[in-house]
């Protein structure tokens, strides 16, 4: 897996997503991936369904926030509020209140 790869897999919490950490750990090269807003909503939505818990979406957000190579510019906000414990109860409440329509947008969101 290379690292472009392993960086999708991570982010969309792919069925290799241990392996894809591995090579993002120990690969320096250099890509980059933008977070839309449409990877943010298929995460959240992952989470509401109980594919993924809370300590892993916070986990990933602290991840995906540290990492040079995802830009993760258009959603930012999500990203800082899934950081914090308090803004992220309000954001997964107000989530949950949402679906099956995407948190972010308007569009329905494929799982």
């Amino acid at each position: 897996m290379n690292k472009q790869r392993a960086l999708v897999e991570y982010v969309t919490f792919g069925s290799h997503k241990e392996q894809a950490l591995t090579v993002l750990l120990s690969d320096p090269e250099l890509v980059a991936l933008t977070l839309t807003k449409v990877d943010l909503a298929q995460v959240l939505q992952k989470y509401q369904q109980g594919v993924i818990d809370a300590d892993e979406l916070t986990l990933w957000a602290s991840f995906v926030d540290m990492r040079d190579e995802i830009d993760c510019s258009a959603v930012e906000d999500y990203i800082y509020a899934l950081n914090n414990e308090e803004l992220m109860q309000i954001l997964l409440l107000k989530c949950s209140n949402c679906w099956p329509l995407s948190p972010l947008n308007s569009k329905r969101v494929k799982a």
